[in-house]
């Protein structure tokens, strides 16, 4: 749900500012999305979580809740137990999916503008509608139902299976190369390359948060998030080396078969080692 009201977010702004931008200018545009970030902020800033918690450390009520007993007492204890969380096949081998999971979907966006704008003559409003609009509300569908599925069949097993049929979408794509000129065509791949992209998102993040320890769950899976980013930003700069080297559908070939070889570090991470592992380890002296 929360990565589906990204989406949401996404298609209510770009509308919403749209609008704004075409009748009343840019500077308004940026003043409105400037107040509704502040207004985002007071959230968090006035949100109380339990009663009579103090809300500013000048105001009223007191402080709520204890430090957990595997709370880190210091920087470098955080630091040591992150280390130890890293030091399992399964951490580890979710880190190097984490890193190469979105280098086919960086690569994918990336090369997006030039295949269907300059390559097939899209005018830059039919790219707009194409990948802001409807594959916008079919990411949001995909995370949804993508957080549900994973509590029915276990992360793991969606993410395997969101990775071969992307991996699968884009060889595809690439097979039926003159098929290109048909505006269907290229929709329909749009469409289900944002369904499978979200819901594998939505699977990756439940598998890893299964994954990280509990004595360092924050941290450690915000480096899983932080090596997610990375990857995609990986894939947009691999796209131009790639495109100078290959035709288009030749490129969506290759992330194609990276996409698909990646199911064979899912099949060697064990959702349950961390837990199974290191909670007994902490609870050990020394």
């Amino acid at each position: 749900l929360m990565y589906a009201s990204s989406y949401l977010g996404t298609l209510a702004g770009g509308a919403g500012l749209g609008i704004v931008l075409a009748h009343y200018g840019m500077r308004t545009t940026l003043l409105t999305q400037v107040a509704l970030l502040l207004a985002i902020m007071m959230l968090p800033l006035f949100l109380r979580e339990r009663p009579g918690e103090r809300l500013l450390p000048w105001s009223a009520g007191r402080a709520m809740g204890t430090s957990s007993t595997s709370s880190a007492p210091s920087l470098a204890t955080l630091f040591t137990r992150l280390g130890r969380a890293f030091t399992l096949r399964s951490t580890l081998l979710a880190a190097i999916l984490a890193l190469t999971v979105k280098i086919g979907m960086g690569v994918s966006l990336a090369i997006g503008v030039v295949c269907f704008i300059q390559e097939l003559g899209w005018s830059q409003l039919e790219y707009t509608n194409a990948t802001g609009g409807g594959a916008v509300v079919l990411g949001l569908a995909g995370s949804v139902a993508g957080g549900f599925i994973a509590d029915r069949l276990g992360a793991r097993r969606l993410a395997i299976a969101t990775t071969i049929a992307l991996g699968l979408l884009w060889i595809g794509f690439a097979s039926v190369r003159p098929m290109w000129e048909h505006k269907w065509v290229v929709l329909t791949f749009i469409y289900l390359q944002e369904v499978f992209a979200s819901t594998l998102s939505v699977s990756l993040f439940a598998l890893f948060m299964g994954i990280s320890w509990p004595a360092v769950a924050a941290t450690q899976f915000t480096a899983y998030m932080a090596l997610m980013n990375l990857s995609n930003t990986l894939g947009t700069w691999i796209a131009g080396r790639l495109t100078g080297e290959l035709t288009l559908a030749q490129v969506f070939s290759v992330i194609g078969m990276l996409q698909v070889s990646l199911v064979l570090i899912l099949l060697l991470i064990d959702p349950h080692q961390t837990r199974r592992e290191l909670s007994r380890k902490e609870a050990e002296p020394g």
